[in-house]
């Protein structure tokens, strides 16, 4: 049993959120929060929760995320890390589905990739 208020986060890569969350009372409180490897040198986490559930908790994620100096993208409950689907080779033909059911835009998409995640060059 947990508080009301309580967050359940988390760093799975292999399960989705809402597999998780069936087995919640309070399903809206569980989320991903998923930090990418080496952790002291990635900025990047993943935050992700089923899109019925966003808001206070995506939200709460989302200024969480600077004071551990990161930077956050919201993605949509799916499984494998977004950095994974994107940015390994070998390339995947169906990375462009991927990437429009992950995130809302092309250039939050490249900001990640470049910016949070230290890629040279995005997509």
């Amino acid at each position: 049993m947990t508080g009301r208020d309580t967050i359940i986060a988390s760093n799975t890569s292999s399960l989705p959120i809402a597999a998780i969350a069936s087995a919640c009372q309070r399903r809206q409180r569980v989320c991903g929060m998923h930090f990418f490897n080496p952790v002291p040198l990635m900025r990047l986490v993943d935050n992700h929760s089923r899109p019925e559930d966003r808001g206070p908790v995506s939200e709460a994620l989302a200024s969480l995320a600077p004071r551990m100096a990161r930077e956050p993208v919201l993605g949509t409950d799916i499984s494998t890390f977004l950095v994974n689907r994107v940015g390994r080779a070998p390339p995947c033909p169906k990375r462009s589905a991927c990437l429009a059911k992950a995130l809302p835009a092309w250039p939050n998409i490249d900001r990640i990739l470049t910016g949070a995640a230290g890629f040279r060059i995005g997509p």
